[in-house]
């Protein structure tokens, strides 16, 4: 089984999540299970207290070399940076409004809303998706993706003031930017990524 973990960075003011998935495929079909949750509640820790936490979950011995991607939407490259360090194969993502997924210039990866719900939707419609009831979390993930929905932001709306659908969809955030990196990139699980002088990726993923 392979493993692969999102992190919903929020600003100060609203809540942090941790998820990790595993995924397992059979005859060519991958499912996917959630295996850990955590949950920041807003103003709770400091972010470099919250990096060390997510550091002791990355280096449980069953995981791996767990991926880990990182959605900075709400805090920006200066935090997201504190937590990239964490994995030699971390990713950040920002949710943004357009069809392609596509990389910036600061080498964060700009992932359509659309594409990380669409990616979502599919699995739960293919009942390709559970969640472990004994997660202390499990009730309120499953609360929270009943209530998401995809939103299509109107051009010229700031993507960074309207990432989210309301205050406490940051779990199924965190799940979604997970299984969005088993389903669109699974041959990278566990590679090194490395970053040059610019702080951008050496190893593109289009």
């Amino acid at each position: 089984m392979e493993y692969f973990a999102g992190l919903d960075l929020g600003p100060v003011n609203e809540p942090s999540a941790l998820a990790v998935v595993g995924k397992q495929v059979t005859a060519g079909v991958s499912a996917y299970a959630v295996r850990h949750l955590v949950r920041w509640q807003a103003g709770s820790m400091s972010y470099r207290d919250m990096a060390a936490e997510v550091d002791g979950v990355l280096r449980l011995p069953e995981l791996g070399r767990c991926p880990l991607v990182i959605d900075r939407t709400g805090v920006g490259e200066s935090v997201a940076a504190l937590f990239r360090k964490l994995s030699d194969s971390s990713r950040s993502v920002v949710l943004s409004t357009g069809h392609a997924v596509t990389v910036g210039e600061d080498g964060s990866w700009y992932l359509p809303k659309q594409e990380l719900v669409g990616t979502l939707q599919l699995l739960l419609q293919e009942r390709r998706f559970q969640v472990a009831a004994s997660l202390p979390l499990a009730a309120l993930l499953t609360k929270e993706m009943a209530n998401f929905r995809a939103k299509v932001v109107p051009a010229g709306t700031d993507p960074v003031t309207d990432w989210r659908e309301g205050p406490q969809d940051d779990l199924v955030l965190a799940v979604g930017i997970a299984v969005w990196q088993g389903e669109s990139d699974p041959g990278d699980a566990g590679m090194p990524l490395t970053w040059d002088d610019w702080g951008r990726p050496s190893r593109w993923p289009y």
